[in-house]
C-alpha cells in the first residue's frame, strides 16, 4: 500500500522487481526488496498494521497537531456550489414539481451532515457558477505544493539587464532569441536553492493526498477481487450484494457517487469493461441509443471512452473505440495512429499549424498482468 516512484508511481511490494519489471517470482532479499522514500505517519501506520516492517528511520519531521484549518475555506464555497447545483432530484415529484417539504428535509439533513445551511431561495442551477466552485473547492491544496521550480520566460529591451541576467550565477538561462532588433526573449530558470513562499506549504498538501490514499485503499481491500479499475477518487468493480462487495454512496463530502445515474434513467449498470492503463479505458453499458443524429432508429450500445493525452474529437473519436482499445488490450502489439493539426508557439512569436501523429497502445507496467488479465503488485506471492 505504500506507493514508492521508479520513474513512475507504483505500489509494489519489492523495490528491485519493479525497477527491473522482473515479472517472476521475487528471489530478492530484505535489503532488495526493501522501499525508500517518505510518507506521511498515517500511511506508516496504516502499513504497520498490514505488516510491512519498518526497517530505517533517516528523519522524522514532527509539527504541532492543528484540526480543522481549511473548515471555513471548504464551507464558504460547497454551500454555492451546492447553491448552484440546483434543486436535487428527489425533492421533485414524478411530473418534476418541486416538493418543498422534501427540498427542508435535504437542507436539514445537509446542515446536520456538513455543518452548513443552504438556502432554499437560492438553489437554483447555474453551470458557470458550479464549475467555478468546484475549482476553488479542488484547487487550494494543490497550490500549497505548487512546484516553484519553473522556467520563466522574459523580453528584455535593455542589454544592461540583458547582461546581468547572463552573468547571473543563481540563473540558468536554457533560451536565447532576439525578436526584433531590440528586443530578446529568454527562459530561465533559478539554480540555487528556492526559499520557500509563505503560501506553499508541501507538508499539508501531502497529508491531504495521503488521506485521500487511506480512503481509497479501504474501499478497494473492502471489494477485492471484484475491482477492475481505480484512479485517485474513483473505481469501477463489479457489484455483488449478497457477498457484501458493493459501495454505499451519498451526497456528502467524501461520500462516493454513482456517475451512471441519469436524469432520464434510473436503472444503468456496465455490461462491458477495458482498461489499458491509468485514465484509459471504455465501457459500454446497458442503455442503448433510441435515434441516430438522422432520427432513423438506432440499436447502439451506450459507449463512454476515456484516453489520457488524446481529445477524442474528428478521427480520434472514430478510431479509439471500445472494440480498438480491446484489441490493444488482448493483442499488445496492436498501435492505432491518430493524425492530428495543433497550433504551435515558435520561439519567433510566430504560430504555425503542424500535422502530428500520436500512437495509442496498450503499456501497462504497474503491476503484473497475468494471461487471464488478472493483476498483481510485483513480488506478489
Amino acid at each position: 500500500m505504500l506507493p514508492f516512484r521508479s520513474e513512475k508511481l507504483t505500489f509494489p511490494l519489492c523495490r528491485t522487481c519493479v525497477q527491473r519489471q522482473q515479472r517472476e517470482t521475487c528471489d530478492h532479499d530484505d535489503e532488495q526488496r526493501a522501499l525508500y522514500g517518505t510518507w506521511t505517519s498515517i500511511e506508516i501506520q496504516k502499513a504497520l498494521q498490514l505488516d510491512y516492517r519498518i526497517l530505517i528511520v533517516y528523519e522524522i519531521y514532527h509539527y504541532e497537531k492543528r484540526e480543522k484549518i481549511f473548515d471555513q475555506y471548504v464551507n464558504t464555497f460547497i454551500k454555492l456550489k451546492q447553491e448552484s447545483s440546483g434543486v436535487p432530484k428527489k425533492c421533485l415529484d414524478q411530473d418534476g414539481t418541486l416538493v418543498k417539504e422534501k427540498l427542508q428535509e435535504y437542507i436539514d439533513d445537509y446542515l446536520k451532515h456538513e455543518g452548513v445551511v443552504l438556502e432554499a431561495n437560492k438553489m437554483s442551477y447555474n453551470a458557470g457558477q458550479r464549475t467555478v466552485m468546484k475549482a476553488l473547492l479542488n484547487s487550494l491544496w494543490g497550490k500549497l505544493a505548487q512546484n516553484e521550480d519553473v522556467t520563466v520566460v522574459s523580453f528584455l529591451e535593455c542589454m544592461d539587464d540583458l547582461l546581468e541576467l547572463v552573468n547571473d550565477r543563481t540563473v540558468e538561462v536554457t533560451s536565447l532569441d532576439f525578436i526584433s532588433d531590440n528586443i530578446a526573449r529568454t527562459t530561465h530558470r533559478k539554480t540555487a536553492s528556492l526559499t520557500p513562499l509563505p503560501n506553499r506549504n508541501a507538508i499539508i498538501a501531502s497529508f491531504v493526498t495521503a488521506y485521500s490514499h487511506l480512503e481509497l485503499l479501504e474501499y478497494l481491500l473492502k471489494l477485492g477481487s471484484n475491482v477492475l479499475y481505480y484512479d485517485t477518487d474513483s473505481v469501477i468493480f463489479i457489484e455483488d450484494r449478497a457477498k457484501g462487495k458493493y459501495l454505499e454512496t451519498g451526497e456528502y463530502l467524501g461520500q462516493m457517487t454513482d456517475e451512471l445515474i441519469e436524469k432520464k434513467t434510473s436503472a444503468k449498470w456496465i455490461e462491458q469493461f477495458c482498461s489499458a492503463g491509468p485514465k484509459s479505458y471504455s465501457y459500454r453499458t446497458n442503455v442503448y441509443t433510441r435515434y441516430n443524429d438522422d432520427g432513423s432508429e438506432s440499436k447502439q450500445q451506450d459507449e463512454i471512452v476515456h484516453v489520457k493525452g488524446f481529445s477524442l474529437k474528428g478521427a480520434a473519436k472514430k478510431l479509439l473505440t471500445f472494440d480498438s482499445i480491446r484489441e490493444c488490450v488482448e493483442d499488445p502489439s496492436t498501435e492505432i495512429e491518430i493524425t492530428y493539426r495543433e497550433f504551435v508557439r515558435e520561439n519567433t512569436q510566430s504560430i504555425s499549424v503542424q500535422q502530428n501523429v500520436k500512437k495509442f497502445k496498450f503499456t501497462f507496467d504497474k503491476r503484473v498482468v497475468h494471461e487471464d488479465f488478472t493483476t498483481t503488485p510485483f513480488s506478489y506471492r
